[in-house]
């Protein structure tokens, strides 16, 4: 028996199954997902790489939900490439413009902040500019701190297993004898052989 098409999918192809609900497409075609009431194929991920947070079915639901600057993308709500920047094509990390972190989060992943009106991978090491720690764990957590210029996450060197030696701090005073408060985290001066200007080995009277 011949089936009619019902209607079109986001990509432009026409589907032959209605739906209510993912697992009935997931029954009828596993590839395929119940999208605008059609059992539809949806693209993985958008053409600047990121992984479209909202499936859609128009580019008018996109622009409701984010701006003017998206439109929906076999399924997925995606930047519109010629709204990229010049400066955002150069650069190997792919950027949407942004108002808050939250915006980012839901769109890119828990990796990626909002920072001057962009989108920006924090996964990846000296990506967000900054003048000191207080601004990277302001901004982006506890985890983050200024390394040459730029927020990344801390790797925590050469420290003991105790957890006094290894927590955060805002002072030396906040770290055991031997140890300075360097860029948030008590670190030995044995492995500091550069100390910022400023920093004084803690000496601690028992």
């Amino acid at each position: 028996m011949h089936v009619g098409f019902l209607g079109s999918c986001p990509n432009g192809r026409a589907s032959p199954k209605r739906c209510l609900n993912d697992r009935e497409c997931a029954a009828y075609k596993p590839s395929t997902t119940c999208l605008c009431g059609l059992c539809c194929e949806v693209a993985a991920r958008c053409p600047d790489g990121s992984s479209g947070s909202k499936h859609c079915c128009t580019d008018e639901e996109c622009e409701l939900s984010f701006s003017s600057n998206y439109g929906c993308y076999y399924g997925l709500c995606c930047w519109k490439s010629g709204s990229l920047s010049a400066a955002s094509k150069r650069s190997h990390l792919p950027r949407l413009h942004c108002i808050s972190n939250e915006e980012c989060e839901t769109f890119h992943s828990r990796d990626s902040a909002c920072h001057d009106g962009d989108c920006m991978t924090i996964r990846n090491r000296y990506s967000l500019p900054c003048e000191n720690s207080a601004q990277c764990r302001q901004a982006y957590g506890g985890e983050y701190s200024c390394q040459g210029s730029y927020c990344s996450r801390r790797v925590v060197l050469n420290v003991l297993s105790s957890d006094r030696h290894g927590s955060d701090c805002l002072t030396s005073a906040n770290c055991e004898p031997s140890f300075v408060c360097d860029q948030g985290l008590c670190r030995s001066t044995s492995h500091l052989p550069n100390l910022p200007c400023g920093c004084q080995l803690k000496q601690r009277h028992q």
